[in-house]
């Protein structure tokens, strides 16, 4: 029938604990999650970027776009050791094993270091120019 809920289900495992309720408005309720352990070597060191386009960009989709037509494989060329990146699709760029550097490829592709900030400039016919910058978060 329609508006029916289906049964709850179980924590395996485990005995359901008792939640606490914090704030004023909305409703208790019991939420259930799966998991999984992710082992990450000890080993392992991710630098975070700082994100920014001007102008700004709207849609996350064309943020990632924009972001992969950058060429930054050049970046990651300077930084031996680098395995990947990863972006939030809004602000926050994850290299791990290496920072982002400009090499001298990077420089070839458009790439300029200004001041420690990494920065490409895309320019399309008929539209402003759309400059692209890089800055690693948390100081050195």
């Amino acid at each position: 029938p329609q508006g029916s809920e289906p049964p709850p289900k179980r924590a395996r495992g485990g005995d359901e604990e008792e939640v606490a309720t914090h704030g004023q408005a909305g409703c208790q309720c019991t939420v259930l999650t799966n998991f999984a352990q992710i082992g990450v070597k000890s080993d392992l060191q991710v630098f975070q970027f700082d994100v920014r386009f001007e102008p700004p960009i709207a849609k996350a989709e064309n943020r990632r776009r924009v972001l992969s037509e950058c060429k930054m494989d050049s970046l990651l060329a300077g930084s031996p050791g680098a395995s990947g990146v990863a972006y939030d699709g809004n602000a926050i760029l994850y290299v791990a094993n290496g920072a982002l550097q400009l090499s001298s490829e990077a420089a070839r592709q458009g790439w300029v270091d200004e001041n420690g900030e990494l920065g490409f400039t895309r320019q399309e016919a008929g539209r402003k120019p759309l400059q692209l910058t890089l800055k690693r978060a948390g100081g050195d």
